[in-house]
């Protein structure tokens, strides 16, 4: 065949040939469902439930307790307010306003709890510091802090898990191990760090060593971002240590 005739109509079929409309409907009819949920998936709706637990019930025992007892406090002086002596009102009028403030205290706390960007941005002091007060004030809890000086500059990363990790520890420590005492403390060899909670409560049951609940895995995934090595066990002679090692680059 010379170079630029046409080429048979029978050739140009046999190179391209046409889908068959039997091939056609069946693609045009394939549909994809929706993807099947992941076991991170799942994950990911524990932990969001059980978060929405701990600020429900944070909410219940310390928050709307106050607002009752600010209401009552405020009923009370209302129905006394015109047979009470000026300087009787006055008084209930000033321990009112110092429970106001101290309401006012706790609730800013509990935000900052949920929000720790601020302290976490001013670095790995200031964030255990600023934890450690608002754990006490909303808790009235006895909790040590110690902390090696000086102190080696932590990432951002660094700060926010093992904040993370710490404020995780003192929750579990006082809401379940009933702990009236807690020590945190940081060690520093070098670069090598070691970040310990301790506390003198009631220590984890034979199932919760077996199996780790929601916190537990909250904690885990935070010292694998860090390349960290995580370690809970029960303490002696009582309570719970919470240990984390891990080097600051």
């Amino acid at each position: 065949m010379r170079h630029g005739a046409a080429r048979p109509a029978g050739d140009l079929e046999k190179k391209n040939p046409r889908p068959s409309a039997r091939r056609h409907r069946g693609s045009a009819g394939k549909k994809s469902g929706p993807a099947a949920p992941t076991r991170g998936d799942g994950e990911a709706l524990r932990v969001s439930e059980y978060e929405r637990e701990a600020i429900g019930r944070q909410l219940h025992d310390d928050t709307c307790q106050l607002l009752a007892g600010l209401a009552c406090l405020t009923e009370a002086l209302a129905k006394r307010a015109t047979s009470a002596p000026p300087a009787e009102t006055k008084m209930q009028l000033r321990e009112l306003g110092q429970e106001l403030r101290a309401g006012l205290g706790r609730v800013r706390a509990f935000a900052h709890h949920l929000v720790p960007a601020p302290a976490v941005g001013r670095g790995l002091r200031r964030a255990l510091c600023e934890l450690v007060a608002q754990a006490r004030l909303l808790f009235g809890v006895k909790i040590e802090l110690r902390l090696p000086s000086p102190l080696l500059r932590h990432r951002g990363n660094h700060v926010v898990h093992l904040h993370g990790i710490a404020h995780e520890s003192l929750a579990n420590a006082i809401k379940h191990g009933g702990a009236t005492s807690i020590r945190i403390s940081l060690r520093a060899r070098g670069k090598n760090h070691v970040l310990e909670i301790r506390d003198d409560g009631c220590g984890l049951s034979a199932a919760s060593e077996r199996r780790a609940g929601i916190g537990r895995y909250l904690m885990n995934t935070r010292a694998q971002m860090l390349g960290a090595r995580l370690t809970v066990k029960n303490g002696l002679p009582r309570g719970v240590r919470v240990r984390v090692n891990y080097t600051v680059a």
